[in-house]
């Protein structure tokens, strides 16, 4: 115990085999792309080096920059982007970093059967596999998460005994940096390790000096990584803080979405707002939903077990960091900042239920805390506890449509808006390619499928993130544009689209362009 082992080959090839299974099964359900963000992610990583503007302005606001960019090289590849395989490569690559940092977490704690257990735990679990086969963000994070829990596994054990180990503590810096440029739950994560780092270091050693050193070690890349989101937003928006106060902030969209009666609401707001108790509630909510009874039974009771015994494992910290995602969203959820609708609450329609697997990582570590106490027995606790966890993921896959994060996608994807724009999609690609296509793409899903899926190039599209030719052909289309793109009379998103507002008439029309193609949802033009 207290000790990093080497990462098993066997485990790896588990882990790989686990993937593998689970991208060929995603593909065959056709799910890979079947989440709205999925389609937005894939689409903004494509535009970095496919538009009329490449480059990184096209990263856009609101969310973090690393995920797309992580995908951009595979993006580059156009039959890897038309196959929407983009995020299952990226998968790939992470989910054996996760393996492996998992594995040494939990071997530091419980031994080499600490590790396996924390590892097939989390791999074995539907929900969270599930991630790493898709171009959301939550898979790319969950890797970083892992890999800054490790480290910081490393830090705390050196810290513990006054030792300040400084590649642990760069390491444990750059993961939390490339964590918070994921996902905003990674600034809390950031966050708690900064702030073990700084409390451990004095009360371990008392020494000043060694304490600020320390803590500026590993406080520079996260701190750089805020700044460097701060100036791009003002560089590129004019606003440092155009995420968090934009039109398309995390804020803006909870209140869209309630004003539009897509969420439940109490009062016109959602029942979490400024009730943190309620807050916690649903987030706990999410949590079993997605790890299931026995999963998240057995990580509760490792978690009160890791609390207890930190003198004997300081390691056992790494549960407090890795808890991040759960003191985010119950901040997230009460200030409005964030939605979650469980399938408790509403079956068929879950919204953002996701966000639960984000403590799948402490979860994990927590089966190693469990049986860490029985030290060169623990092999006798991990199998059957092993077999329990993994049997509980295994009977997710029967719940209705899936585990609730397949589920979820499986929603989004047979919703009328994208099956219209998928048929839509479909008519447009037939069509011929002389010109460019005007459309707003921030009408997500109608809009964005139709960019991903229609088979053109993201270069033919005038899109609002060439914001000057686009502002000026909402006025009147340049001649160059031989299609128009926009939502359809009958489409409840219609007021949100920007260039439908702008050009079409009271009677459907736009001047100098015919409606070709219209489902009710869709409307497609054509220059007469």
């Amino acid at each position: 115990m207290g000790q990093q082992l080497p990462v098993p080959r066997w485990l790896r090839l588990v882990v790989l085999l686990i993937w593998a299974g689970a991208t060929f099964w995603v593909s065959q359900l056709g799910l890979l792309r079947a989440y709205h963000d999925s389609v937005a992610h894939e689409l903004i990583a494509r535009r970095v080096i496919d538009s009329i503007s490449p480059g990184i302005a096209q990263l856009g606001t609101v969310w973090l920059p690393l995920p797309p960019l992580i995908m951009v090289p595979f993006a580059a590849f156009d039959g890897i982007w038309q196959a929407g395989i983009t995020g299952a490569l990226v998968g790939l690559i992470f989910s054996q970093l996760s393996a492996a940092a998992l594995y040494r977490t939990g071997s530091m704690i419980g031994g080499n059967a600490g590790g396996w257990l924390a590892t097939l735990a989390f791999f074995s679990n539907p929900n969270a596999t599930y991630l790493f086969t898709t171009p959301l963000t939550e898979g790319t994070a969950l890797a970083f998460f892992c890999l800054c829990g490790a480290s910081m596994g490393t830090v705390i054990e050196g810290l513990w005994k006054g030792e300040a180990r400084a590649g642990a503590i760069l390491a444990a810096s750059a993961f939390a940096g490339a964590a918070l440029l994921c996902r905003y739950d990674g600034w809390m994560m950031a966050l708690l390790a900064g702030g073990t780092i700084l409390v451990l270091s004095w009360l371990r050693t008392k020494r000043r000096r060694l304490t600020e050193a320390v803590t500026l070690a590993y406080v520079v890349t996260p701190a750089s990584a805020i700044v460097l989101w701060l100036l791009y937003n003002l560089i590129i928006f004019g606003d440092g803080l155009s995420f968090f106060r934009g039109q398309y902030s995390s804020q803006d969209i909870v209140s869209d979405l309630a004003v539009r009666g897509v969420i439940p609401t109490s009062g016109g707001r959602p029942p979490e707002s400024g009730r943190p108790l309620q807050a916690l509630l649903t987030y706990l909510q999410a949590v079993g939903e997605n790890l299931g009874i026995v999963f998240a039974v057995l990580a509760l009771a490792g978690c009160m077990i890791a609390f207890t015994h930190i003198r004997q494992r300081p390691a056992n910290l790494v549960c407090l960091i890795l808890a991040a995602p759960l003191l985010f969203y119950v901040f997230a959820l009460t200030y409005e900042q964030s939605v979650i609708v469980t399938r408790a609450v509403r079956p068929t329609g879950i919204f953002n239920v996701r966000y639960g697997v984000m403590v799948a990582p402490l979860a994990a570590v927590a089966l190693a805390c469990l049986i860490a106490p029985l030290k060169k027995e623990a092999w006798k606790a991990a199998i059957p506890v092993g077999i329990a966890v993994i049997v509980g993921n295994l009977l997710l896959l029967n719940e209705p449509l899936g585990p609730v994060v397949i589920a979820e996608g499986r929603i989004q994807q047979t919703a009328a808006q994208s099956r219209a724009s998928e048929e839509a999609a479909r008519w447009f690609s037939l069509m011929p390619r002389d010109g460019k296509v005007l459309i707003d793409e921030s009408i997500e899903p109608q809009n964005q499928l139709i960019l991903a899926e229609s088979g053109r190039r993201l270069s033919e599209y005038l899109q609002s993130t060439t914001p000057n030719e686009w502002r000026v052909s909402r006025i009147a289309p340049a001649s160059d544009i031989t299609w128009i793109v926009t939502l359809g009379p009958r489409s409840r998103d219609r007021p949100n689209d920007r260039v439908a507002k702008d050009l079409v008439s009271a009677d459907g029309q736009i001047i100098g362009f015919i409606p070709m193609f219209n489902n009710g949802e869709i409307v497609i033009y054509a220059r007469g």
